[in-house]
């Protein structure tokens, strides 16, 4: 008897039909769509940490932390990855999906101001650092559930 090789239309059915079971299962249980959220989320916050480093940084070499003038530079989308803030930090980090900069404030002491607040929005929901503060960007006008700050900001306001 000679046997046969290859495969035959019903088995390469079966076979594609545990596939497409098996990527269905897998796009249902890791959901895409929510992981890009949690990934654009952590480069959110490192961002906002490493911004809030610089500001540090910038009030041990100047006494102050950034004045209204350089913080409206700052909050400029055009000096998205730029180096407006050298060399504080050498690329000025934005929104990853949106290329927009992070809303800051800064303290209203005329030329020295004492704190500052960086601020953004959080796409995943379930996220347990979203702030239950729904004030924390009234102050600039947005829609912001995250942010970091100086220390003092309580006591500054």
């Amino acid at each position: 008897m000679k046997s046969k090789k290859g495969m035959t239309l019903v088995e390469i059915m079966i076979s594609m039909t545990i596939i497409a079971f098996l990527a269905v299962m897998a796009i249902v249980f890791l959901n895409p769509t929510a992981q890009m959220k949690k990934a654009r989320d952590t480069q959110r916050k490192k961002d906002l940490n490493r911004i809030k480093i610089a500001f540090e940084d910038y009030l041990n070499d100047k006494n102050c932390y950034p004045n209204q003038n350089l913080v409206d530079s700052l909050n400029n989308a055009t000096n998205c990855k730029s180096g407006v803030f050298s060399p504080w930090l050498t690329i000025w980090p934005c929104d990853p999906k949106e290329a927009l900069s992070y809303p800051l404030v800064v303290g209203d002491d005329g030329n020295c101001p004492k704190w500052y607040k960086i601020m953004t929005n959080l796409e995943n929901s379930n996220d347990p650092q979203i702030s239950d503060q729904g004030g924390i960007g009234l102050s600039v006008g947005v829609s912001v559930n995250y942010g970091v700050s100086s220390g003092n900001v309580l006591n500054s306001q």
